[in-house]
């Protein structure tokens, strides 16, 4: 069992299943209707991603739960020691919270505090001075390790803008860039006129008639397992598994795309 890149876990028996759950009649239901109906490419794209979705409930071929990740502390110095301390510190707390009058609970607190304090301060100073002491041993003996140290310490933080670019000025460059000047502007108006004469010629052109099943089940059959999907979640997996079924939807999905020229930009993202 694997989890996708998509975000659904993917085993050895969930492309059967997968098939088996495009046959749902909840599925086939979508099916018909995805292919009687005329929609846009952007309708087009939302009702094909939600058929897909479904089919992957049906199958149980279910997303991850993602974890949140626990934030790491930076500070270099920062041991086991501090960190035990820090725990045993925050467990004070949590029962002085509960007790905030308690003489005994607040001495414990304070005093655990005053000893993380101090531990701290201290970690932090022995760590800059050996990273002193080391900076003038690799100093004159080795540069290089010298200058990969330094740029270890420094703080990757660039949240000063005063530097950056202003809109008007990245305009202004941007337009002013590849602009042909006006010793190639006869040259540049007859490229354009054979050009269009070229284009008025009627001659044999692929794009001009409606991409085919044959097509698209090569392009699907071509897609690599394992990669990353787009912003839909959809793993060539799924398409992979169900493209007996998929494919008309594809091409009804496409051709709406090819023939309307208008790129989608929220649903269907894969391929």
């Amino acid at each position: 069992m694997t989890d996708l890149t998509g975000g659904y876990i993917w085993s050895n028996s969930s492309p059967i299943k997968f098939r088996d759950a495009l046959c749902h009649p909840l599925c086939k239901a979508k099916i018909d209707d995805f292919l009687k109906q005329d929609f846009d490419s952007e309708k087009a794209a939302t009702q094909f991603t939600d058929i897909l979705k479904l089919a992957a409930s049906k199958a149980c071929i279910l997303k991850k739960s993602m974890k949140n990740k626990k934030k790491t502390n930076k500070c270099k110095y920062f041991d086991s020691d501090l960190k035990r301390i820090r725990t045993f510190l925050m467990d004070k707390g949590a029962l002085l919270s509960k007790y905030p009058f308690n003489p005994i609970i607040r001495g414990l607190y304070f005093k655990c505090y005053r000893e993380y304090t101090k531990l701290r301060r201290y970690k932090k100073r022995h760590f800059k001075q050996q990273v002193l002491d080391q900076l003038d041993q690799l100093r004159d003996h080795d540069p290089k390790k010298y200058w990969k140290l330094i740029n270890s310490l420094k703080e990757r933080k660039n949240d000063n803008t005063l530097d950056s670019a202003k809109p008007e000025e990245w305009h202004e460059f941007f337009s002013e860039l590849n602009k042909p000047s006006n010793l190639h502007s006869n040259r540049i108006h007859e490229i354009r006129s054979e050009v269009e004469k070229l284009e008025k010629v009627k001659q044999f052109c692929e794009l001009d008639f409606r991409i085919s099943n044959t097509e698209i089940a090569n392009s699907v059959r071509k897609l690599k397992n394992g990669k990353a999907s787009g912003l839909d979640g959809i793993p060539a997996e799924m398409l992979k598994a169900g493209s007996s079924v998929l494919v008309p939807l594809l091409q009804k999905l496409y051709n709406i795309v090819f023939s309307t020229d208008v790129i989608i930009y929220n649903g269907l993202q894969h391929i």
